[in-house]
């Protein structure tokens, strides 16, 4: 038994469930709240983007599961383990190329949820918000729904090529 990716793999595999969870509770639950409520919606998602931590869990997930994922990839494939173009390691490489680009988007998005909060904290600022940024709440509050559900997507991409790859196998 290798010590090292049994503990690579449940790093893994913790760090995918609370990214993947995460992500889709956002893209399933609390986008479309917010975006339905409206600009009503800023002060709580303000606080949850801000206070709750949670750009800092699903940072710190998402970059331990591409991380240890890199670091398994690297004890399978990097020393010529396994063919990576055929069956298992083609399907493991969808999975990888689509959890890759989940991650990326997830660090967009990131940068998107700052930008609703500094917005969110501007507009509780000055009375009552301007409709320009009542307006631009709501833009950013539907890209980031957008963004969501593609992110969503990817990671089932990424699940169904990883997990089932295995049964994938080609023998020539």
């Amino acid at each position: 038994m290798n010590v090292t990716l049994v503990i690579l793999r449940l790093v893994h595999l913790f760090g995918s469930v609370l990214w993947v969870g995460a992500t889709f509770t956002m893209a399933l639950f609390i986008a479309p709240t917010a975006q339905a409520v409206g600009a009503e919606a800023g002060k709580f998602m303000t606080h949850f983007t801000k206070r709750s931590g949670i750009s800092k869990w699903l940072a710190s997930a998402s970059g331990l599961t591409v991380l240890s994922g890199a670091w398994m990839y690297y004890i399978l494939f990097g020393n010529g383990m396994a063919p990576i173009n055929v069956g298992t390691g083609l399907a493991l490489n969808i999975g990888v190329l689509a959890g890759l680009l989940a991650f990326f988007m997830g660090m967009r998005m990131g940068r998107m949820s700052r930008e609703v909060g500094e917005l969110g904290a501007a507009m509780a600022a000055g009375g009552p918000p301007k409709p320009e940024q009542v307006d631009r709440m709501a833009a950013m509050q539907e890209k980031m729904a957008r963004h969501a559900v593609l992110n969503a997507i990817l990671m089932v991409v990424a699940l169904a090529g990883m997990t089932l790859s295995e049964y994938f196998t080609i023998t020539f």
